[in-house]
């Protein structure tokens, strides 16, 4: 009832708050009765009728109040939950507090029960030491609701990132099932499959770029196209990528040195400074595995008069404590600055075949093809 129609209640006609149960069902009453069936219910630790009695103002609206509103002890069934109050015994019409008017007669109303029954997604996995089933959380829903996992629980195993959700079967999940619902209560299994690694999951472009400015592991899921984007790796530290024999195309590899402090010291000579360009720098604690690199672009312009080599490395510069293996890099070079007098034919020096150029220590280095032109 809202606040305007109990004002107006009380206002227009006296209401009488006697309600008639077990503490007090033998007291003499006047009025009009309205008798609350419990249906099973409780009301002072008894399942006896509720009973209100109602005098009216000459004209005045002959509404009745929820009598949850007006006593202190709860109505209640253990096990289940109140849905609200019928004319009929078979809960047909729902009474209307706010609206619904009594005739003289009185009026007998039954209460209508739902049974508290718990339906559930359990978002899961099968542990690989013990093989036993641990459940990270669960959703509460409805009968007939589908699973999202907004909460992000499959997110929540620490060291491992989530693949993809499926059935017990190791099916893909079905974004079209629905809880079945029921008379008892039901939980739902759904199963998420992990990648050991915390790893950024890269199926396009915008996922690759996200990835290579969060610093990020990269799983790629599918082919991606940088469409002529310009890249940066860096020196790839302490870091994942896992190609899946995926092909990563059509990028730039930019490297402008334009001051001498930007120069590196030759590993030939420590008292030259030279220009180190390659994919993934200096690899270190490191792992690239089964990926292609096509159509790879690097553009380099350096201005510093006192650069004394430039080097060009399809893959990387060195690599320590690294494994690299099945990765294919396909790429040109170009030109596009250099210090004057620069002699480039003795001073550019390209590595086409080899995947280092100062060192590689306690790496493993396999099935590499590069290109470089």
């Amino acid at each position: 009832m809202t606040k305007k129609n109990l004002l107006l209640l009380l206002f227009v006609f006296l209401v009488l708050f006697t309600i008639s149960g077990c503490k007090n069902g033998g007291d003499e009453h006047s009025g009009i009765e309205v008798i609350y069936d419990l249906n099973g219910g409780i009301f002072q630790n008894c399942k006896l009728p509720i009973k209100q009695y109602y005098n009216y103002g000459e004209g005045a609206k002959q509404i009745i109040v929820d009598p949850e509103t007006l006593v202190k002890d709860e109505i209640e069934k253990s096990g289940y939950t109140l849905e609200g109050w019928y004319t009929e015994k078979d809960f047909i019409n729902k009474w209307d507090f706010e609206n619904d008017v009594i005739t003289n007669e009185g009026l007998t109303l039954y209460a209508k029960w739902k049974k508290d029954i718990l339906f559930t997604y359990n978002v899961c996995y099968i542990d690989d030491v013990t093989n036993e089933l641990v459940i990270i959380d669960s959703y509460e829903v409805e009968q007939g609701q589908k699973f999202v996992d907004y909460r992000k629980y499959a997110s929540k195993r620490d060291g491992y990132t989530p693949f993809r959700f499926c059935d017990e079967q190791g099916n893909d999940w079905d974004n079209n099932f629905t809880h079945p619902g029921g008379e008892s209560d039901l939980a739902i299994n759904v199963y998420v499959e992990y990648i050991k690694g915390e790893y950024a999951l890269v199926s396009n472009k915008t996922d690759f770029i996200n990835a290579l400015n969060k610093n990020q592991n990269i799983y790629l899921l599918n082919d991606i196209d940088l469409e002529n984007e310009e890249i940066s790796f860096g020196d790839f530290s302490n870091k994942q990528f896992v190609g899946n024999n995926y092909k990563v195309s059509n990028f730039k590899v930019t490297t402008s040195v334009e001051y001498p402090h930007h120069l590196s010291k030759d590993h030939a000579d420590s008292s030259k400074n030279s220009v180190y360009v390659s994919l993934f720098g200096n690899v270190e604690d490191s792992t690239i595995e089964n990926v292609t690199f096509e159509n790879v672009k690097f553009e380099v312009s350096v201005s510093p008069a006192r650069t004394y080599k430039i080097y060009l490395a399809a893959l990387t510069t060195s690599n320590v404590n690294a494994r690299i293996s099945n990765v294919k890099v396909s790429a040109t070079y170009e030109l596009i600055k250099l210090p004057n007098n620069f002699d480039e034919e003795n001073s550019v020096i390209i590595y086409y075949t080899e995947t280092h150029i100062v060192k590689s220590e306690n790496s493993v280095l396999e099935n590499i093809l590069l290109e470089l032109k």
